[in-house]
């Protein structure tokens, strides 16, 4: 299968160029030119299936090209190890995706682009450097994944003071050919210099460069599998499964809609987001209102401009395989996060991390609207509490949250000397 920008959908080029790339050349995303429906015969025998065999199926069409059976194959079973247990309460059900290396949900991405660009690199000869913007928990994972793969040098961009203690440690804690580098800004500046060095040509010229955010496919169209894993533990449900997701990029939404396009029987997409809630003012109005992200408890999630919200906006202007898509929005605050932690844990003794909190509560905000609701929502639990923890235990002592988050008043300020700091350090490392 080929992929296209979705800016100029004359430009196609192969898988293995769009993972190379990370961004097309017009600046745009990269998409499947076509999205394949499983077969009825899939969705009938999948609570048989192994999850190797579901994620083969949804895996193969796109990301098999120049590759043998065999070696496919292994890279998906090297991939599928990562445990989601589905945990029960009386109204709705949880899918824990925190269970990889680094008890995050992107590890599920990173593993699989670092196993498929690995098995690229044994056909060459010259370094590629990934260079990838975090809010957080990305960060960690896309370390853990490339540490030590040859052939591969990792930049590691985060807003300093923005994210937990324990994210930051996981980051800096690999060293090799992974570089970590702190930036006077917000996610959003972080990114704006990983697009801005993918623009530079004449950087381009002189490394080779990608990207292992979800802008890049083989992080975020991997991000789809679970979705069937959940579905293959749920598989007596009727045809109107309702997801309940936190956004922030938005990859883990828009991988939803993919695995809905490709048939999965979806009814309803709750998106929960934090106080940053643009993504709540496109839903309402059609499009995306400028601002600042404001630093919050669920820091992943401070994105004020999200990157796969132009693949949301093609999911929803196009026609693949007559799929409805349906997206509620909910805006969960700072006070309710700390109230959600503290009640849910209270009442059922199950600790949410502050970005599962806000699936949480706008899961029970659904609930008091739609009281029976057939069957139970599910909601996507994206990071384990402990990565967390020292606000966590704020928060349940009803302590105030002090330290790490701060405020930047001009973030922007000296963008032009980070972007000459890095791109410096992608050409001469140190």
């Amino acid at each position: 299968m080929n992929f296209i920008s979705i800016a100029s959908p004359s430009l196609s080029c192969s898988v293995r160029t769009a993972v190379e790339h990370g961004l097309a050349h017009d600046g745009s995303l990269y998409f499947p030119e076509s999205i394949p429906t499983l077969s009825e015969g899939f969705y009938k025998s999948l609570n048989q299936l192994s999850r190797e065999e579901v994620a083969s199926e949804v895996l193969f069409p796109f990301f098999s090209d120049g590759l043998s059976k065999a070696v496919f194959q292994g890279l998906v079973e090297k991939w599928c190890r990562i445990p989601t247990p589905l945990i029960y309460f009386d109204d709705r059900i949880v899918v824990e995706l925190f269970h990889g290396p680094t008890l995050a949900f992107k590890d599920f991405g990173a593993q699989w682009m670092a196993l498929l660009l690995g098995e690229y690199q044994q056909m060459e000869d010259k370094e590629i450097h990934i260079l990838v913007a975090t809010s957080g928990d990305t960060g960690g994972a896309v370390a853990a994944a490339f540490h030590k793969v040859e052939g591969i040098r990792v930049t590691i961009l985060y807003p300093e003071g923005r994210v937990s203690e324990q994210q930051e440690l996981q980051m800096k804690g690999f060293g090799d050919n992974i570089h970590v580098r702190s930036i006077d800004g917000s996610f959003d500046v972080c990114q704006s210099l990983v697009k801005h060095a993918f623009n530079d040509q004449d950087l381009r010229k002189q490394i080779r460069l990608s990207s292992a955010n979800s802008i890049n496919i083989a992080r975020w169209i991997p991000q789809s599998v679970y979705y069937f894993f959940t579905y293959k533990e749920c598989s007596n449900f009727p045809k109107d499964v309702i997801f309940v997701v936190p956004c922030g990029n938005l990859g883990n939404l828009s991988a939803g809609l993919m695995a809905q396009s490709m048939g999965l029987p979806v009814s309803q997409w709750i998106a929960s987001t934090n106080e940053n809630d643009g993504f709540l003012t496109y839903l309402q109005k059609g499009e995306l209102d400028p601002r600042v992200a404001k630093v919050t408890l669920a820091s992943a999630m401070d994105v004020a401009v999200p990157n796969n919200l132009e693949r949301i906006k093609f999911i929803q202007c196009s026609t693949w395989n007559n799929q409805q898509v349906n997206i509620f929005g909910l805006k969960t605050t700072d006070l309710q996060i700390r109230e959600c932690i503290k009640t849910t844990f209270n009442q059922t003794g199950y600790l949410l991390d502050p970005h599962t909190s806000t699936a949480w509560h706008a899961c029970s905000s659904w609930l008091e609207n739609n009281m029976y609701t057939t069957p139970k929502p599910i909601l996507i639990a994206t990071a384990h509490p402990q990565k967390f923890i020292t606000s966590i235990n704020n928060i349940l002592k009803d302590e105030p949250i002090t330290g790490r988050n701060r405020v930047l008043n001009s973030e922007e300020k000296n963008y032009n000397h980070m972007y000459d700091s890095l791109r410096s350090h992608l050409i001469h490392p140190a």
